[in-house]
């Protein structure tokens, strides 16, 4: 736990003309929404961008959450407060503890990738969350769907090439790239080719429909709640957690493997670069149908996802 002054960090107070002097602990911010869907309201912002303006348009908020969180909200954000948020989360990331619990994820070699991607992105939900409460949102899930959806309705009245957006787009590149380098040691995020990351996207999506590796998964699924009970909801919950793990990086690996990119291993760091591209780029069409088509399909069968 740490307790800190949002106003003395606040890397841009001439772009947020609010002063703040009430203190706020992270631990206060911290939600019990699962993990498993965290990385996919980015891609669902994204893909809102696109609807509305184009893909070439398209570009990273980096914000986390469900697959639903992007909501219609009647709460506001000004552009100097979402810069404001971006710019300090990055500073937190950079110079504060939230960048120190990353650093733990770079050396607990106890902890499967996929635990660590996970707590990486709890990291940034809990860092965000610090950060946007004193503009008037809940610390809790609530509070990252009404920001997000604020967000949303903003990117609407502004003009997405201009400088401001520039910026905001900037720190959100800044922070994705600080939290792959301090939780994985990933000290740049390689480029890829639109088509390629729709191939790429392609080959996941079938492998996930694969009807024997669906048949596996389902029966998987079911001895394992089998085993601990319906009445234990806890312990159902970090099962499916577990199977996340157990039955989709594997399929990463292999798309990775058969696609032999450079740069695109098929180890841990590649699965986490894989995760990123296609987050990043979710706002194209051919990818977000790739995305969906394979969650609805896995998730309609071995229902772990929610």
């Amino acid at each position: 736990m740490y307790i800190m002054r949002l106003g003395n960090f606040l890397r841009v107070g001439r772009r947020c003309t609010a002063q703040y002097s009430r203190k706020w602990t992270l631990s206060q911010t911290t939600t019990n929404f699962q993990a498993p869907c965290l990385t996919r309201l980015h891609s669902h912002v994204n893909t809102r961008l696109h609807n509305c303006f184009g893909s070439e348009r398209s570009f990273s908020t980096f914000g986390m959450g469900g697959i639903n969180s992007w909501t219609n909200t009647d709460k506001k954000i000004t552009m100097e407060q979402a810069i404001g948020t971006a710019e300090t989360v990055l500073l937190y990331m950079e110079t504060g503890t939230p960048g120190k619990e990353l650093d733990a994820l770079l050396t607990d070699k106890s902890k499967s990738v996929g635990e660590r991607h996970r707590e990486m992105m709890l990291v940034f939900i809990k860092t965000q969350l610090h950060v946007i409460v004193p503009f008037g949102f809940s610390g809790d899930e609530r509070g990252i769907q009404d920001f997000q959806g604020a967000l949303m309705n903003l990117m609407q009245t502004v003009d997405l090439n201009g400088l401001d957006v520039q910026d905001l787009q900037k720190a959100s590149e800044e922070t994705m790239q600080v939290m792959l380098k301090r939780a994985f040691g990933i000290e740049r995020m390689p480029s890829l080719e639109l088509s390629r990351v729709q191939n790429l996207s392609a080959r996941l999506a079938a492998k996930m429909q694969e009807p024997a590796f669906l048949d596996m998964a389902e029966n998987l699924y079911k001895s394992r709640m089998a085993e601990i009970g319906s009445s234990d909801q806890f312990k159902q919950q970090q099962a499916k957690v577990a199977l996340q793990d157990e039955l989709l990086v594997p399929c990463y690996l292999d798309v990775l493997r058969e696609a032999n990119i450079p740069d695109f291993e098929p180890d841990d760091n590649g699965y986490v670069k894989l995760q990123t591209v296609v987050s990043l780029n979710a706002g194209d069409p051919v990818v977000s149908q790739n995305v969906s088509a394979a969650l609805v399909a896995f998730n309609s069968r071995v229902p772990i996802m929610a």
